[in-house]
């Protein structure tokens, strides 16, 4: 499996920048493979702190993930996309 990972970081990065319903800091790619052994690329994503509101925790991560697959699962090639969420316990500092 060859999966071109700075493509993906560069469609995450154009994604950051649009009206998302919930906020990411940062992300890490990395290409693997499943519990069944079947390719996979997980993209674990750093939430801002604060970002998510009261009850909203399952549907705005749902719709943040969809987004993320919609935008790099054809860049997976024949792995399949799993997104995993964290969530920063503090701001970012500022630059």
């Amino acid at each position: 499996m060859s999966v071109d990972i700075k493509r993906i970081e560069t469609v995450l990065e154009e994604l950051r920048r649009e009206d998302l319903p919930v906020a990411m800091r940062s992300w890490r790619v990395e290409e693997t493979e499943d519990w069944a052994g079947e390719p996979a690329l997980f993209v674990w994503t750093l939430l801002e702190p604060g970002g998510i509101l009261p009850g909203g925790k399952i549907g705005q991560r749902n719709a943040l993930r969809g987004m993320m697959i919609d935008r790099i699962g054809d860049l997976a090639g024949d792995a399949l996309v799993y997104v995993r969420f964290k969530e920063a316990k503090t701001a970012a500092p500022a630059p």
